[in-house]
């Protein structure tokens, strides 16, 4: 039961309306309730998962440049243990990280143009990656794979960005 004279005051219809989900017409502007308490949880989740994925992303396409200095030097580095390990840890991050992000967001993935641009551009970055580093005959071969993956892996950071198919171009 609420009390009438409460009621007829301005900050107590806002709070009990806010409390009951309902739009708050305040000073001519539409506020709407804040989120619930969990919601803040869910929040700090969905930042953890984007930064890991962010950083895991920064990660690999230094380690593939990285790598790929030392190929065009013909440098002993790229036999190392480390060297051929971590990329392995570093991409199962990056890839857990955006499959939990897929899965977090809910999102449809066949839906999604965007989203299938981004996953058959990666696909197309891990095979001019692995011609760069491995599978290329020549010296030449291996620098414009090198150089194409870079260029795609651009375009997978300008779909990320934009949302969008056209990757950079879609950028105000």
């Amino acid at each position: 039961m609420r009390n009438t004279e409460t009621d007829r005051k301005p900050g107590i219809q806002r709070q009990r309306a806010a409390a009951d989900g309902q739009a708050v017409k305040r000073h001519d502007t539409v506020t709407t309730t804040p989120p619930p308490a969990g919601s803040y949880r869910l929040l700090f989740m969905y930042a953890i998962l984007k930064m890991l994925h962010i950083t895991a992303a920064a990660l690999s396409i230094s380690g593939f440049t990285l790598r790929g200095y030392w190929m065009l030097r013909d440098s002993g580095w790229l036999e190392r243990t480390i060297v051929k390990v971590l990329p392995h840890l570093v991409d199962t991050v990056l890839l857990a990280s955006g499959v939990s992000l897929i899965l977090f967001l809910r999102l449809p993935v066949l839906d999604q143009p965007w989203l299938l641009a981004k996953l058959a551009a990666i696909l197309a970055y891990i095979l001019l990656g692995t011609v760069a580093l491995k599978r290329g005959r020549t010296r030449a071969m291996r620098s414009t794979a090198m150089v194409l993956a870079l260029a795609t892996f651009a375009y997978v950071v300008g779909v990320a960005l934009s949302k969008s198919t056209s990757s950079w171009l879609a950028m105000p």
